[in-house]
């Protein structure tokens, strides 16, 4: 049985330890002493945040001829960090440092607008599909349509998604309406009103993550305070993110007051840091549904902390008061879209948990996905998730006293043996659980625990342990074998692929096929020949066609073909394809600018590893082809290659046993243009590959 310690009374506030440092210490009388003092951990900090400031800077310093405007201010941005971490080690005041302190904030908001504005003016398309979506539900929501059950396909046309970037599911289709509660909307109105449309997503993430930052620092001591400049703006993780338009950046500022003030509610009702912590998290809730998972174990702490003072009956008394004003925020967002149509809104929201999109991201389902380890039953991983979840509810409320900090950790910890484990479900959260650890709190009543409780504490964990065992023991339906491709030439990438697939149960299997080069599995290729079903324990021979550009995998890397059914639900890989086993690289005399009319110039083109390391192979074709780039034409190029006719291209020569490929060039005739060269492979079997860079030479 768990025992409540006998503390009649609640204990004050323990006085805040003085860590080696974070005072400011009268300067010793002997200089001797001084140097062998302490080294201030504040001033540290602070400067370590200057220097975090530096980073973004340079990245903006890029856009200088783009837009000076830009490059100017990250020069400023740059002084201004070093004469702060100047100023960080020459202060001495707690006021001077206070101003400092105050000083780098600004600074760190003024490097998210400038870096915001170099990465958007660089790449005017969306990162990815929730920013389309979003701005598209935002569009419909002004023009007086109904965001909900919208197909918004054409605002991620028109926003450039990149295809790797859309989310598919297991039957084949693609994710077109919007699937997040109402609040990302309400934001984004002013910011889509302001600019038109124009990068009005990102722009908005990107005010998020100012927010952020400022909510942050004003949530944390301030002997702490410059680390949270670091963590939202010296690490590019978050900014990353606001790019991309990714919602869950919204959510910090709210989960981080809400967590602050969930632990002081009064003993008789709701205080202020009471009823502002549950709005907070209502706010959360009618934010993204990565709260959602958080909101519970708010929730159970907001009780087992009274719970602990008062008794079970006050403190849930207390509870329903907080789940309520939490609920407040919620509604009140939320039930507009639900009066105008709940079939749209209510399936729209639960989007994100029913859809069945494809496994992805960047926990346990790697193993199927990259190594092909187990993937025969997605369905295990989802129980897997939810296990672990009921388990960590579990040892939350016996190890209250221990893991009370911990309500939005351990919300979405289960997250990563799920089959969508992103990692913005735990990279955007970085703040909250950084400002949970510097907040220096109460702590609640400890407990005696039992020994029988101490021993079954593991055991709550046991029913993951063995979802994910059957997860990654479970063999997939189908396996796939890579045949053959068809590479487009120059463009370097495979167009066309033949897997030969074997169904190895005894039921049928409807598969939806693609390739994956880069962890994002491109669209779902279309089957040109062969059976779009397979029948129990058949093999057959299919011929696939990558639907765009943006699906085809690049020959430079190695690729896997995927497959994914719906009944049952799995993933399948290839074993990794090599289309390009290795490259070519060519190198001449570059430092002689120009070369006279019928002089040679010598090409050494030689085999290389993905690393740059010389393949030491003889034997090897090496295609060497010219061309002339005209202002709006190809133009052939006149130059000889190893004494053979002027403007024959390519020509073929072997590699010798260094893995080298010599060609001697010359050029007869001004052209008044340079010549570019540039060599590949000659395979046998027809699909050159390994090009080099491009080579121009002038003759004159």
């Amino acid at each position: 049985m768990v025992l409540t310690s006998p503390r009649p009374e609640r204990l004050a506030s323990p006085p805040p330890i003085a860590l080696p440092g974070l005072e400011d210490t009268v300067p010793p009388e002997s200089h001797h002493q001084a140097l062998a003092g302490a080294i201030p951990v504040r001033r540290v900090l602070m400067a370590l945040a200057c220097i975090g400031l530096l980073g973004p800077a340079f990245n903006a310093w890029g856009s200088f001829f783009a837009s000076p405007a830009i490059g100017v201010a990250s020069v400023i941005i740059s002084l201004l960090s070093i004469v702060g971490l100047s100023a960080a080690l020459a202060l001495r005041s707690d006021k001077a440092l206070d101003r400092l302190d105050l000083g780098i904030l600004a600074l760190g908001v003024f490097v998210i607008g400038v870096w915001g504005m170099a990465n958007l003016h660089a790449n005017s398309s969306y990162g990815t599909d929730e920013a389309a979506l979003l701005q598209g539900a935002t569009s419909a929501l002004l023009h007086g349509r109904d965001p909900y059950g919208l197909n918004l396909l054409g605002s991620m046309i028109s926003l450039h998604v990149p295809i790797q970037y859309a989310t598919y599911l297991l039957n084949g289709g693609l994710v077109t309406t919007f699937g997040y509660p109402a609040f990302p909307i309400l934001f984004l109105l002013p910011f889509y009103a302001l600019t038109h449309g124009v990068q009005a997503e990102p722009i908005a993430m990107l005010a998020g993550m100012t927010i952020t930052l400022i909510v942050g620092w004003s949530s944390t001591p301030k002997a702490w305070r410059p680390l949270v400049i670091v963590v939202v703006v010296g690490l590019p993780i978050l900014f990353g993110y606001a790019v991309a338009g990714v919602t869950t950046l919204l959510l910090a500022p709210m989960i981080v007051v809400a967590r602050n003030g969930f632990s002081v509610s009064g003993i008789r009702g709701l205080n202020a840091k009471g009823w502002i912590s549950a709005l907070c998290l209502g706010l959360g809730v009618a934010t993204s549904q990565l709260a959602w998972f958080m909101a519970p174990f708010f929730l159970i702490g907001v009780w087992e902390y009274r719970r602990r003072e008062v008794g079970a009956k006050k403190a849930t008394a207390l509870l329903v008061r907080y789940a309520l004003v939490a609920g407040l925020p919620f509604l009140l967002i939320n039930l507009p879209f639900l009066i105008w149509n709940p079939h749209a809104f209510l399936l729209g929201i639960a989007a994100p948990l029913i859809q069945k999109a494809i496994p992805y991201g960047q926990g346990l389902i790697d193993l199927p996905t990259f190594l092909g380890i187990g993937g025969g039953s997605l369905s295990l991983f989802t129980y897997a998730a939810v296990t672990a979840y009921i388990g960590l509810g579990i040892l939350y409320v016996l190890f209250f006293d221990r893991l009370w900090r911990l309500a939005p950790v351990l919300g979405v910890l289960p997250l990563i043996l799920s089959t969508r484990s992103l990692a913005e479900y735990w990279m955007t959260p970085i703040v909250i659980w950084f400002v949970a650890l510097a907040v220096t709190e109460v702590p609640p009543i400890p407990v005696v625990r039992s020994r029988r409780i101490r021993l079954f504490a593991p055991v709550v964990m046991l029913p993951a342990v063995f979802c994910v065992a059957g997860a990654l023991l479970t063999v997939p339906p189908l396996t796939l074998s890579v045949q053959r491709v068809w590479s487009n030439g120059q463009d370097q990438r495979v167009w066309q692929a033949a897997l030969l697939v074997t169904n190895r149960t005894s039921n049928a299997i409807v598969p939806h096929y693609a390739a994956d080069s880069i962890g994002q599995t491109t669209s779902f290729w279309t089957l040109t020949s062969g059976p779009s079903r397979l029948a129990p324990h058949q093999s057959a021979l299919v011929t696939l066609s990558a639907p765009n550009e943006g699906s085809m995998p690049a020959i430079t890397s190695p690729f896997v073909m995927e497959a994914v059914a719906a009944k049952p639900a799995s993933v399948m890989i290839s074993k990794p394809y090599v289309a390009a086993p290795y490259g070519t690289e060519i190198s001449y005399n570059y430092a002689t600018p120009n070369y006279h009319l019928g002089s040679f110039a010598t090409l050494s083109v030689a085999l290389t590893t993905p690393f740059g390391a010389t393949v030491r192979r003889s034997g090897v074709e090496i295609a060497l082809g010219q061309v002339v780039y005209g202002s709006s034409t190809l133009i052939p190029g006149e130059a000889s290659i190893n004494s053979h006719v002027p403007g024959e291209s390519p020509i073929v020569a072997l590699t010798n046993r260094q893995g080298v490929a010599i060609f001697r060039v010359t050029d007869q005739y001004d052209q008044k243009r340079p010549v570019y060269f540039q060599a590949w492979v000659q395979a046998a079997s027809g699909n050159p590959f390994g090009y080099s860079s491009i080579v121009a030479i002038r003759w004159r």
